[in-house]
């Protein structure tokens, strides 16, 4: 089972080298093309802009934050509040304190699907931690020196984005020792 998920996730959690595909950086220094492992698959020069956030950017720990998130995906989008009468008024919803509620299929055998289930802190799987700890400095780093200094991608509050990015290089298992030297560390200036 560890060689499996070993590659899935080797091969997964790389989604910044699909990222470059979109034509967004130059993809003309070695330092760019060290950080998408020299993987140079063809380019697809889209047109479109694009709007890219990290999923921490959804946290409602800070509800200033929260709203400027909205507000900044409204604009995007073209979601002017002056379309509305009441200016007061979003055209999206505001991010709200909730507790999830997710749908579990009677028919589900919980047994089966737990033992399924790893803790990524078991030692048993310090290695593969390791090398997602490298995939996830590459791709902060990658993203933050080149992709969002693109005049085509969007980023809702540059520097919360770039904190949050930095947060992929750090072990979540607190290991954050000797053990993980070879990870990268993130310039988010």
């Amino acid at each position: 089972m560890y060689i499996i998920l070993f590659v899935l996730y080797h091969l997964r959690a790389r989604f910044h080298i699909a990222m470059s595909r979109l034509g967004k950086t130059p993809m003309n220094t070695t330092g760019e093309m060290k950080l998408l492992n020299y993987q140079l698959l063809p380019i697809h020069n889209l047109s479109n802009k694009i709007f890219l956030m990290e999923i921490g950017q959804l946290s409602v720990n800070n509800q200033t934050i929260a709203d400027q998130f909205v507000t900044d995906l409204e604009i995007f989008l073209n979601l002017r509040r002056e379309n509305y009468e009441n200016n007061d008024q979003s055209a999206l919803p505001r991010l709200t304190n909730h507790t999830p509620r997710h749908y579990i299929d009677p028919k589900l055998n919980i047994e089966e699907v737990s033992s399924n289930i790893i803790d990524i802190c078991d030692s048993n799987y310090d290695d593969l931690r390791k090398i997602l700890l490298n995939i996830g400095s590459d791709a902060s780093r990658w993203i933050v020196e080149y992709f969002i200094k693109s005049e085509s991608v969007y980023v809702s509050q540059r520097e919360v984005f770039k904190e949050l990015l930095l947060k992929w290089t750090e072990d979540p298992c607190g290991n954050d020792d000797d053990d993980n030297d070879d990870v990268d560390s993130v310039n988010i200036s």
